[in-house]
């Protein structure tokens, strides 16, 4: 493509953000453009950089395939802390490599909202915790979830939020805490950073309710231990915490 050969109306590729059409030509080399996806990102750039193909579009999901930066004052160079927990976030969820690794991540996905960085980003400030150095938590408002929302997510402590991981399942029973010995049940639970063992039962239902009895009493103890230090929303949630 040579210089002055672009015209208006006429749709273009760029190397990195998709398809645009040319809205306007200006003088000076300057060409008002027009992305072709759902937001129709507008801006002014040079016949140029239509000729080389970079030209940004900030709403193009170039972030495991539906992560984009959006406009606004967010970005790597300004907020590295909200930026790589909004990258992390994504990456559990849309990264195949990652959930090789971490196969309990299979099947969790993001708010489309949040796919942008700006709107996570204003939901993090937001939020009470915001400068505390907080890991992002999706499991303690609703059991077993699988969204990442300003509904089901909070800021956590990271002892907290390992605490709420569960314990391994057992491959042959599917009870979490419980493993099979000899005919009988074994129960444990992981205590302040040590394995602590609950005993042994005639029946896999026995094991499974000592685990969750323990398991409970300590995420109330840790909860009340931190009360000071995390919100009351928090707080009552912890402190409601069930295991089943």
């Amino acid at each position: 493509m040579s210089i002055n050969t672009v015209k208006e109306g006429e749709k273009y590729q760029t190397k990195l953000n998709g398809e645009f059409i040319v809205i306007k030509r200006h003088r000076n080399d300057k060409v008002l453009i027009k992305f072709t996806d759902e937001f129709g990102f507008e801006t002014t750039t040079r016949e140029s950089h239509i000729k080389d193909g970079n030209i940004r579009n900030p709403y193009h999901p170039r972030v495991y395939g539906v992560g984009y930066t959006g406009i606004g004052i967010y970005s790597y160079k300004t907020h590295k802390i909200i930026y790589k927990m909004w990258i992390r976030m994504l990456e559990r969820c849309y990264s195949k490599t990652y959930q090789v690794k971490k196969p309990t991540y299979k099947g969790c996905y993001v708010c489309k909202e949040w796919h942008c960085l700006q709107d996570f980003a204003k939901w993090f400030v937001e939020q009470e915790d915001c400068e505390k150095g907080y890991e992002l938590d999706k499991d303690l408002l609703v059991k077993g979830n699988k969204l990442y929302s300003p509904e089901t997510c909070m800021l956590l402590p990271r002892k907290v939020n390992s605490m709420l991981t569960t314990a391994s399942i057992n491959n042959k029973l599917g009870i979490v805490g419980v493993i099979e010995r000899y005919g009988r049940y074994s129960a444990s639970v992981h205590v302040d950073g040590k394995i602590k063992h609950l005993g042994t039962y005639d029946t896999s239902k026995e094991a499974s309710l000592a685990y969750a009895k323990e398991k409970e009493a300590y995420v109330r103890k840790v909860a009340l231990s931190i009360e000071s230090e995390i919100s009351q929303k928090a707080f009552g949630a912890l402190m409601s915490w069930v295991v089943y």
